[in-house]
């Protein structure tokens, strides 16, 4: 569905393509709302084995423009719990974001269990 379609506020679910997982995680929440070209999307995976130090998921639309996103979050990785600042990063013209478990862009463990909850406003194309 395009972004003209949308009406202000109304949030919508999708699917994400979600890689760095031994097994597709599974979505307990994968939604967005548009304000404008203003997309904020709202997402939380449940807990499942980490294969890669990277991770990446499809946003609902391309980005505007490329950018490193740091936001509140919260984050399991290797068994270990934290909530604080992840970073997002997005590339021009493309919906694949690449996460990183903290700020700083620290690589996930590519062994025990990962998963990710987070919210992000970006623009979009």
């Amino acid at each position: 569905m395009g972004y003209a379609a949308q009406q202000l506020g109304i949030y919508t679910t999708y699917v994400p393509v979600i890689t760095g997982f031994t097994t597709t995680p599974t979505i307990n929440n994968a939604r967005y709302t548009l304000v404008g070209k203003m997309c904020t999307v709202d997402i939380r995976l449940s807990a499942t084995a980490s294969n890669a130090t990277t991770k990446t998921i499809t946003l609902p639309f391309a980005a505007y423009g490329g950018a490193v996103t740091r936001v509140q979050g919260w984050v399991f990785n290797n068994g270990a719990s934290t909530t604080g600042v992840l970073r997002i990063d997005t590339s021009a013209g493309s919906a694949v974001a690449t996460l990183y478990r903290d700020g700083t862009g620290l690589a996930w463990t590519a062994s025990g269990t990962a998963d990710y909850a987070f919210s992000i406003t970006y623009e979009i194309q």
